[in-house]
């Protein structure tokens, strides 16, 4: 689940980086990070890393790094960015 919505908003912000219209690609990227972190979680919950009763914590912070450093990672604002998500969190 978390792979195709990964891969769906990819090819949707793509496209829309490509084309000339006006449009905000920090929310995308936002999603694009957060459905890889959460991908990684799962992987990890999967090979055995992670533990049951860690799991649901574990997936969401997975999910709350990748978002900030997909973002992080294409507008090299990573300073500005961490202070926003520890303020965020």
């Amino acid at each position: 689940m978390a792979v195709t919505f990964f891969l769906l908003w990819f090819i949707f912000c793509a496209i829309e980086y490509g084309i000339a219209v006006p449009a905000g690609l920090f929310f995308p990227g936002l999603l694009i990070g957060a459905a890889l972190g959460q991908f990684v979680g799962l992987f990890m919950f999967q090979i055995g890393i992670i533990t049951e009763a860690k799991m649901i914590g574990s997936i969401n912070v997975y999910a709350a790094i990748g978002g900030v450093s997909v973002l992080t990672g294409y507008t090299r604002l990573s300073f500005c960015l961490a202070v926003l998500f520890m303020e965020t969190t």
